[in-house]
């Protein structure tokens, strides 16, 4: 049972430093740009404007 908990450590191990290398890739940099700006971006949908149009004319 030992080998098996040493084993599994080993491909956990690895798999997370191929997830760390693959997220901080340069080649994901500009995908990760993107996404994070995304929650800043203003939604100006239809619904929201005609909304924002009726608040304000009462």
């Amino acid at each position: 049972m030992t080998l098996f908990h040493i084993t599994w450590t080993i491909v956990m191990f690895f798999i997370f430093i191929a997830i760390v290398l693959w997220a901080f890739s340069k080649k994901r940099k500009h995908d990760f740009d993107v996404a994070s700006v995304i929650p800043l971006e203003d939604e100006t949908t239809d619904e929201n404007v005609q909304s924002q149009t009726e608040k304000f004319n009462g």
